[in-house]
């Protein structure tokens, strides 16, 4: 059984007068999601534009749904993708006014699901988040710092006294945030960027590990 990678690609060599440039829409951004993102039961749309493609989940979030359309044209084709188990699934190509209810159904189905759907990797806001330490306040220019990552890099979060430092993977201090906020017991995170649409993950790192300023 083919892929939905495959059948995504089969699908732009059999759409005359699309998809013309800015390929990598597909062959890296829309490969990364469908190989890392993806999970059983997710429905998601495709738009086959003139240039590139546009990929989104349907759910209840709307602005990206309503950044396609605004831009949309009427040669783009427009597709759901139904996804089962190893990056398998159905892919059916549907009028742009049906979007609407491919989104109620994939609602509903979010719904059925007996367990909470699984996230498989995390934004670089999400991981920030998850430290209860970081004062709300740093979160912003936090996310600025490692919105500025290339894909694979890291930067060391050092919590000690009233600050934080932001440190390269070498130890260099590339900022320092004070905060009211006492951190009696030391800590320090790696936040290392996983993908070019933002994710990241964020680990602990004992003492040994970290470099020094």
């Amino acid at each position: 059984m083919n892929t939905i990678y495959q059948a995504l690609v089969a699908l732009t060599e059999t759409s005359p007068g699309l998809f013309q440039a800015y390929k990598d829409d597909l062959y890296e951004i829309d490969r990364d999601i469908l190989e890392n993102e993806v999970v059983d039961g997710d429905i998601w749309l495709w738009v086959l534009k003139e240039c590139g493609t546009w990929m989104t989940r349907l759910m209840h979030q709307r602005d990206v749904l309503d950044a396609i359309r605004s831009v949309s044209s009427p040669k783009e084709r427009w597709f759901v993708i139904e996804c089962a188990h190893g990056q398998t699934g159905k892919v059916t190509e549907i009028q742009r006014a049906d979007v609407e209810a491919w989104r109620a159904e994939a609602i509903a189905r979010e719904r059925r699901r007996p367990t909470p759907r699984p996230q498989r990797r995390k934004y670089i806001a999400d991981c920030v988040a998850e430290i209860t330490e970081i004062p709300v306040p740093w979160h912003r220019d936090l996310i600025a710092v490692a919105g500025e990552l290339a894909v694979g890099s890291a930067i060391h979060l050092v919590l000690a006294k009233a600050t934080l430092e932001i440190r390269d993977a070498r130890g260099k201090r590339l900022r320092t945030l004070v905060s009211p906020t006492y951190f009696a017991n030391p800590v320090t995170y790696r936040l290392t960027r996983t993908s070019a649409q933002g994710h990241a993950t964020i680990e602990p790192i004992v003492k040994a590990e970290a470099v020094a300023a």
